[in-house]
């Protein structure tokens, strides 16, 4: 179901000293606080509510918020029908993760979004805008959010 919105509110029963996340199946974590919205993706099937101090986070291994940000190598590379990219956003804010041809066109934009801090995963499929498989060769990531800027070379095997 496209356009899943998640509506985090009332969090009077949560003690004061305790965290709240939101953990979705594709690893992606969210710390979330009242009259949160929450963007879920399309392709997520099942997330975990957490809550607890700490140290129960940490067991449950919940990391803490990014002290910076960061654009991880994809995985795998090369790759053939699909590839992991990781990232991390310290602060909250646009992020525009796409990818580019080596002639600098975009292929593809994956994420355009406002999202909060925290650790993510996205998953490009070789695709296109439209849905069409794209060639073999190098292509790239850019991440962008306030001022980070971040590329990563790629390199699709058919």
């Amino acid at each position: 179901m496209p356009g899943r919105i998640l509506k985090l509110s009332n969090f009077a029963s949560i003690p004061n000293n305790a965290d709240a996340w939101l953990v979705l199946d594709n690893g992606s974590e969210f710390r979330v606080t009242e009259d949160m919205n929450i963007n879920i993706p399309d392709n997520i099937r099942s997330a975990r509510f957490l809550v607890g101090s700490t140290k129960f986070m940490k067991s449950e291994g919940i990391r803490a918020i990014p002290s910076e940000y960061a654009l991880s190598q994809n995985y795998p590379n090369p790759f053939n029908l699909s590839t992991n990219i990781k990232f991390a956003l310290p602060i909250a804010g646009q992020v525009d993760l796409e990818i580019f041809n080596i002639l600098g066109q975009r292929i593809r934009t994956l994420i355009s979004d406002n999202m909060p801090a925290g650790f993510y995963q996205a998953v490009w499929d070789g695709c296109d805008e439209t849905g069409k498989p794209v060639a073999s060769g190098v292509y790239f990531t850019r991440l962008r959010s306030g001022e980070y800027l971040g590329y990563r070379k790629m390199m699709l095997l058919k």
